[in-house]
């Protein structure tokens, strides 16, 4: 008990020191944000970001990394600093399966606010429902139907088996 309040305990904390974002949240991309100064020069990039912005799949959060790493005992606090992080995102698929993932400063992404449900599904995993279609009665043609009235002698079945082939061998 006390690990897991402890664990929660972490998350909650990680959600303010990492701008607002843990791993696995769902997220938009802020209109117009391929405009970025950090995608100038990067044509590749800003396609990337504008197939992501058009599409309606899922993306969620792979990982989250800091620009400046951690030292123990200094006091740097640029590694504190929410606007130093990049994030690693990409289209969720199917539950656990990413794709077209891409690194991209956190300043240009928005969490979607799920909690405590399952973030929406998109329109175009949507099947359509044919539950309400009304069924037709399937009508019997074949008049020949005799077989489910005889027995079929089959040799090697109706031969009646011994309790010797049962019985363990000595």
């Amino acid at each position: 008990m006390k690990k897991r309040f402890i664990r929660l305990y972490e998350n909650n904390i990680d959600r303010f020191t990492n701008g607002g974002f843990l791993v696995g949240d769902v997220v938009k991309i802020k209109p117009g944000s391929y405009n970025h100064k950090a995608f100038e020069g990067r044509e590749e990039i800003k396609a990337q970001i504008k197939s992501l912005i058009d599409s309606d799949l899922n993306i969620r959060i792979i990982n989250i990394k800091n620009k400046y790493p951690g030292v123990m005992g200094a006091n740097n606090t640029d590694y504190i600093n929410p606007f130093n992080r990049t994030v690693d995102i990409g289209q969720e698929i199917m539950p656990g399966r990413y794709y077209n993932t891409t690194s991209v400063p956190g300043e240009i992404l928005e969490r979607v606010p799920t909690y405590p449900n399952l973030p929406p599904i998109p329109d175009s995993m949507k099947r359509a429902d044919k539950s309400h279609i009304d069924t037709k009665e399937v009508e019997n043609t074949d008049k020949n139907r005799s077989l489910h009235n005889t027995n079929i002698k089959i040799p090697s079945v109706d031969a009646k088996p011994t309790t010797a082939m049962y019985l363990p061998k000595k």
